[in-house]
């Protein structure tokens, strides 16, 4: 079950992300929907989507997608991000 719930969840945000690269989408983040979160999980689906990136940014480097990597590197501005 713990298997499946994360590769749902890397899957969820691998999507955001290919939407954040295609033409056809705002060059930021979709707004992520925390309303139904208390501040305590709206921290750590942040953090968990933070870590989904630089997953995502290493394995487009490896893959020699740099121009998609600096392209969505440069967009998680738009992103909420993991407080330091």
């Amino acid at each position: 079950l713990l298997e499946e719930s994360a590769m749902n969840f890397l899957k969820d945000e691998l999507n955001k992300f290919k939407r954040n690269l295609s033409q056809d989408y705002p060059a930021c983040f979709e707004a992520q929907d925390n309303n139904d979160l208390d501040s305590e999980a709206a921290i750590q689906k942040s953090c968990a989507t933070e870590g989904a990136l630089k997953i995502t940014l290493y394995i487009l480097r490896t893959m020699n997608q740099k121009d998609f990597a600096e392209t969505l590197e440069k967009s998680k501005n738009c992103a909420i991000m993991c407080p330091t």
